[in-house]
């Protein structure tokens, strides 16, 4: 660890780390009451992170959150107390030395290699929504479709328009699922599971390439975004960093980029 930097210091709960991060709604919607771990050094932390498929993480960042929206980067000071943490938990002896999966503010991948060698991953993006979005006219086309007995039906559609399609249907996980028929055959869909925090979190929004411009990917979501909001006060979602109409599509209803990450597994020798 560089000399000037503060300690690392473990924590041990969400509310601990609120305290220390302020309001992130990324902490109080998306990660659990009580993780495994918790550290901080200074205004940057990480936490060990369960994504709503249940894959198991170490999210690391260094306040303030609302600066990693889309196509943002680290300023040189934040990058050094982001390079400073990572070092302390990865390098020789450190804590999370072996970690499989670290995710890191997006733009940040080249901090996190001077720590690890990295392998496949992913970029995607945090969203959350406060507010009902007004009602859509296609709407009215959506109807109510089951996570088991409609689970082979959403995944012949998924398989053949979206290899990272993350509905999951059929597993449990999904508590509510729309969609979209068209002469009886399926074209759109999407759920609501629920995050670690316990959170509404909407996934697996698909429309069929032939079906598309008809308005049904947002009426699916702004249909469960409303009635997650009007319920809960909140709706949360993940999308891919380089779906670019699906972003202006979640904005447009009223979803703001809370953080953009870049997701790596690690390899270690």
């Amino acid at each position: 660890m560089a000399v000037g930097h503060p300690a690392l210091l473990p924590l041990g709960s969400r509310a601990d780390l609120l305290r220390v991060v302020g309001d992130d709604p990324f902490v109080r919607y998306d990660v659990r009451p009580d993780p495994d771990r918790i550290w901080t050094m200074g205004d940057a932390a990480a936490v060990t992170r369960v994504g709503h498929r249940g894959q198991a993480g170490l999210s690391v960042w260094v306040r303030p959150a609302d600066d990693y929206t889309a196509g943002a980067r680290l300023d040189p000071p934040r990058q050094e107390r982001l390079d400073a943490l990572l070092g302390a938990l990865l390098g020789p002896g450190g804590p999370e030395r072996g970690a499989s999966w670290v995710s890191v503010p997006l733009g940040s991948e080249a901090v996190l290699a001077r720590h690890a060698r990295l392998g496949g991953g992913g970029d995607w993006e945090w969203m959350i929504a406060t507010a009902q979005p007004p009602a859509y006219g296609p709407e009215d086309h959506l109807v109510t479709l089951d996570d088991a007995t409609d689970a082979a039906e959403i995944t012949a559609l998924a398989a053949r328009e979206n290899p990272r399609f993350e509905g999951e249907p059929g597993t449990g996980r999904s508590e509510r699922w729309l969609g979209v028929r068209e002469e009886g055959r399926l074209v759109a869909c999407g759920t609501r599971h629920r995050t670690g925090a316990g959170a509404a979190h909407l996934s697996g929004i698909l429309v069929a390439a032939a079906a598309r411009g008809r308005g049904y990917g947002r009426a699916i979501t702004g249909a469960l975004t409303r009635e997650s909001v009007r319920s809960e006060g909140v709706c949360t979602l993940g999308m891919y960093a380089d779906s670019h109409p699906a972003r202006a599509l979640y904005h447009s209803l009223g979803y703001r980029t809370a953080h953009a990450w870049a997701s790596r597994r690690l390899l270690w020798d």
